[in-house]
């Protein structure tokens, strides 16, 4: 269960001097913040892409053969059932029990209990690929829980159907989101939450990451994506969510010829600079390969380390 209600106050935290211009904000013609974009060159040419014409490169590629669906039917991926503590006080250790895809359960030595992008069910639409390993639990199988971060709002990280299970289950359960989020959240009834700019503080850390957001192709990058950063007890945890942290190029191999030279993030070294050092970092390594079409916001093992 949740012990506690609380109120949140945000609060701009130390940053960069290039945070201040927040050129990833996109502005309307009254000078106010429409949608949001990834601006570094390490984004490359999909800053300028509009979604109709990225589904036709996708669907391009597609029937090219150039975007190899993997064969997963014989993948036995084996699950191990969760422990988690019986109390909240009175181990000094950080634990983490990662549940699958990209959720993330946090036990924190002060009590504190987090959960990272929540997504339990096999299948998170209609129309979604079926998971390869099943979640290691359920909701109902949590002990506790205090807050729920949310990275960005894409099914397979922002899932209606596990979310009103938690909130069922954890009616005082706090959410952490990016600008503009809340009001997917309002739609499930939730009222409990606080919208963060990227690096801002409220106990909390909104930090960048290099993504996008969208639950419809109307509302196409209308709500920020984010990084997390949580200290409580003595101890931290940085999650990245989604991210990607360079665009590589058709024809350039990773470490092969002229890739040193392609733009990388520069946003996760002045993460570590400003908000850092961290005990943990939760980077996530999904859905890279080919790179040339899904390196621009998905991370592949060497850019976790990069990261890092």
């Amino acid at each position: 269960m949740s012990v506690y209600d609380c109120t949140v106050t945000t609060q701009p935290g130390p940053a960069p001097d290039d945070a201040k211009a927040k050129t990833h904000h996109v502005k309307d013609k009254s000078g106010n913040t429409a949608g949001f974009v990834n601006a570094l060159p390490s984004f490359g040419r999909w800053k300028d892409i509009s979604l109709l014409r990225a589904g036709c490169i996708f669907f391009r590629y597609r029937l090219q053969g150039k975007l190899p669906v993997p064969d997963t039917s014989h993948a036995k991926i084996p699950t191990a059932p969760p422990s988690f503590l019986p109390q909240r006080a009175g181990h000094p250790s950080l634990r983490t029990t990662w549940i699958g895809h990209a959720t993330v359960f946090v036990e924190f030595p002060s009590g504190f209990r987090a959960l990272f992008d929540p997504v339990f069910e096999e299948k998170f639409g209609l129309m979604s690929p079926k998971r390869v390993a099943l979640s290691a639990c359920k909701p109902a199988d949590l002990p506790a829980l205090d807050a729920i971060f949310l990275s960005h709002n894409h099914p397979d990280h922002f899932s209606d159907a596990s979310l009103k299970e938690l909130i069922a289950r954890f009616p005082r359960v706090y959410f952490f989101v990016g600008l503009e989020t809340g009001r997917w959240l309002r739609e499930l009834g939730v009222s409990a939450a606080t919208e963060m700019e990227w690096w801002d503080d409220a106990y909390v850390l909104c930090l960048p990451s290099q993504h996008g957001t969208m639950r419809t192709p109307l509302d196409k990058d209308t709500a920020l994506w984010a990084s997390w950063g949580i200290k409580s007890g003595g101890k931290s945890v940085w999650f990245a969510g989604d991210t990607g942290y360079c665009t590589v190029l058709e024809g350039t191999d990773e470490l092969g010829l002229g890739f040193d030279a392609l733009p990388k993030n520069h946003h996760f070294k002045q993460i570590g600079e400003f908000r850092g050092p961290f005990d943990l970092g939760l980077i996530p390594i999904g859905a890279y390969h080919p790179r040339f079409m899904y390196s621009p916001v998905h991370a592949s093992p060497l850019d976790a380390v990069e990261i890092f």
